[in-house]
């Protein structure tokens, strides 16, 4: 039984595949046929329409031409309006062109220099973080040592200031015995002053023999002589030997010091002589006065004319007699250098 079901749904199947295939043929042929019409249809309306195109597009490309040329003939003529109304603005447009090219190559430039800044600013940012981190633990030991340092300065200042007090004290010290000294400076140069004024009066006083021998000759014997000089010689050991032995080169001064005290003391002695010999003979001189004149007042007095026995109650002891007090006879003294003139003259 399967096999006959078989044999009949095969029989059956062949059947309608014949069937399909005339049908699918019959179609075909029809399809062919209808493309042909179809072909042949289309052909002629696109020859057709083909034909009529060409006939349009000659007219529309004689009308083209004709506005082409109108129109282009109209923008030439606008061109060249354009460009003799629009020359100057051409040309400066031109140099604004190219400025902006420069600006622009300018711009490139200067944003490629910003960008490598701020990639190096982003670099710094980054090393100054790691410094500063780095850094911290040194600024704060140099923070600790500044704070030493500026309490060892406020020391040192405190000590200078005080070391300044005392430098101004020596200072103001040295000042006021400054001044002191250049006023005793002063008073000796005025003291030596008014002795080199006096020694130059002195020097026109002096004798011919005083400036040819301005030093008198030693009393002394050699012996004498010779032993000032080894004392001289010995080293002294007390101070005030010290001191004159400083001094010896003064020993001429002193020379010349000495005669000079020598002969004022000599001229006072002769100047209270001459002095009491004057007011002697003044007194002598009043009592021969009174002594010629008669009155009570003479008689009542010591009056030396009148004689009893031979003697006077007058003093008549005159100083000139006294041999102590006789002044020597002046005696004329002349110079070689007067002597040698008078003989030149004569």
């Amino acid at each position: 039984e399967f096999d006959t079901e078989r044999a009949i749904m095969l029989d059956q199947h062949s059947r309608e595949t014949n069937e399909i295939s005339d049908i699918l043929f019959a179609m075909d042929q029809n399809f062919q046929e209808r493309e042909r019409e179809a072909k042949s249809d289309f052909q002629s309306l696109v020859d057709e329409i083909r034909n009529k195109d060409m006939e349009e597009m000659h007219g529309l490309r004689h009308q083209l031409t004709e506005k082409f040329n109108f129109y282009w003939n109209a923008f030439e003529q606008a061109r060249k309006n354009y460009q003799e109304n629009n020359a100057e603005r051409k040309a400066a447009f031109e140099e604004l062109k190219e400025k902006d090219d420069k600006s622009a190559q300018e711009i490139d430039f200067q944003m490629r220099k910003l960008q490598r800044i701020s990639e190096n600013i982003a670099q710094l940012k980054s090393k100054m973080a790691s410094n500063a981190k780095e850094n911290e633990q040194r600024n704060r030991s140099i923070k600790e040592e500044r704070e030493r340092m500026l309490a060892h300065l406020q020391d040192l200042k405190a000590e200078m200031n005080k070391l300044r007090d005392g430098e101004r004290a020596k200072l103001t010290k040295m000042t006021v015995e400054s001044n002191t000294a250049i006023k005793t400076m002063k008073s000796k140069v005025e003291k030596v002053k008014n002795v080199i004024t006096m020694a130059e009066m002195c020097r026109r006083l002096e004798t011919e023999e005083e400036k040819v021998l301005p030093f008198y000759a030693s009393s002394l014997t050699e012996e004498e002589q010779q032993d000032v000089e080894s004392a001289i010689q010995e080293q002294p050991y007390e101070k005030l030997s010290l001191i004159m032995h400083e001094f010896t080169s003064l020993e001429n001064f002193w020379k010349r010091f000495n005669k000079v005290t020598l002969d004022k003391l000599a001229l006072d002695k002769e100047k209270q002589t001459l002095v009491q010999e004057n007011t002697q003979l003044r007194s002598l001189l009043k009592q021969y006065l009174d002594g010629i004149s008669v009155n009570d007042e003479i008689l009542s007095q010591v009056n030396p004319l009148l004689v009893v026995n031979n003697r006077t109650n007058v003093n008549l002891n005159v100083p000139v007699s006294d041999p102590r007090v006789r002044r020597p006879v002046p005696q004329t003294v002349v110079e070689a250098a007067t002597h040698s003139r008078q003989l030149k003259l004569t």
